[in-house]
């Protein structure tokens, strides 16, 4: 049997954990220390309905059990609804879902000039000598020069350095063949 500490109610069902009546836990009156409403000595205390866990006292220690205080209940302040209308919240749903936008591009370092300056660098040593004369030399090592120089002011752009050093150096090599052609043709005629 269990009873209702704030209304007396006595329930026979041993499922039943909470009143239906006012929501408070059923307690067993004989574990509890209750005494029941068919008691006609049991007097509920109107002001505390609640039952106060007070721990055992070992026997000899200076504590009485009235020693603990018992706690006052002060019941949540309820403020009043604020009587002013208030427009309803209107919310927006969500965007769609999109992918993330897809990985930034990066481009590749060009080696357009360094390699350029290769080919003329490689044409003056064939043609160069023969035809043109030191002009494509020339212009192989100056190509190369200005790839070199943009590779180490912009290396995530420009690229070819090993094409601007072959560049460089056929170019120089088909002036050095050149100039001492020149220089032979000169002294052979002297």
């Amino acid at each position: 049997m269990r009873q209702c500490p704030k209304c007396n109610a006595q329930f026979d069902d041993a499922w039943m954990s909470f009143c239906p009546e006012d929501g408070m836990i059923l307690v067993d009156p004989s574990l509890a220390g209750i005494k029941t409403s068919a008691d006609p000595s049991s007097a509920v205390n109107s002001e505390d309905p609640t039952l106060v866990y007070r721990p055992p006292v070992e026997p000899g220690s200076w504590a009485t059990p009235d020693a603990y205080p018992i706690p006052a209940w002060n019941p949540p302040i309820q403020t009043p609804p604020n009587p002013a209308w208030t427009p309803p919240v209107v919310q927006t749903p969500p965007p769609p879902w999109r992918p993330p936008p897809p990985p930034a591009y990066v481009k590749p370092a060009s080696p357009a000039i360094g390699v350029a300056s290769m080919i003329v660098g490689i044409l003056s040593m064939v043609f160069g000598i023969l035809c043109f004369g030191p002009v494509i030399g020339v212009v192989a090592v100056a190509l190369g020069i200005v790839a070199l120089t943009q590779n180490k002011k912009m290396p995530q752009h420009v690229g070819g350095r090993a094409f601007a050093i072959v560049g460089i150096v056929t170019g120089g090599l088909s002036l050095l063949i050149y100039g001492g052609i020149v220089l032979f043709a000169i002294l052979v005629n002297l």
